[in-house]
């Protein structure tokens, strides 16, 4: 492959896809309602309502796994990487306030790894949306 640029896209796009899936699988794998009473349980001590945290956590899998599997695959490209830096942005909000200033460091370079995902989409050659659109 001689364009370098979307070969170089291409492996961002994945890599990303495949930390969102495997979060998510891995959140199916331990039962969502135990790692929602879990995560509910870190932010007992803050003033975020419980019942928004759990309801999240039960939410948070499904869109993890469905972002992921479309970076991956290429589809719906820039939808997909707009969930996953939702997803991030809600999840920074929630470890800024359990002052958890590592997890935040983190979701950092997970955000930026998804601005440039947005930033650089038309580097995209190497996915489904770039065949699909001929």
């Amino acid at each position: 492959m001689k364009d370098t640029r979307s070969l170089a896209y291409a492996i961002l796009r994945v890599t990303m896809g495949a930390i969102f899936l495997f979060y998510g699988v891995s959140k199916f794998q331990t039962g969502i309602v135990t790692v929602a009473h879990g995560i509910q349980a870190t932010f007992a001590k803050t003033w975020l309502p419980s019942q928004a945290i759990f309801l999240f956590t039960l939410v948070l899998p499904f869109g993890e796994v469905a972002a992921g599997s479309l970076l991956i695959l290429g589809w719906f490209t820039r939808y997909a990487a707009a969930l996953a830096a939702l997803l991030i942005l809600v999840l920074t909000v929630g470890l800024t306030v359990a002052g958890n200033s590592d997890g935040v460091a983190q979701n950092l370079v997970y955000a930026i790894g998804l601005f440039i995902l947005q930033f650089l989409a038309e580097h995209d050659k190497v996915s489904l949306d770039h065949w699909r659109k001929g």
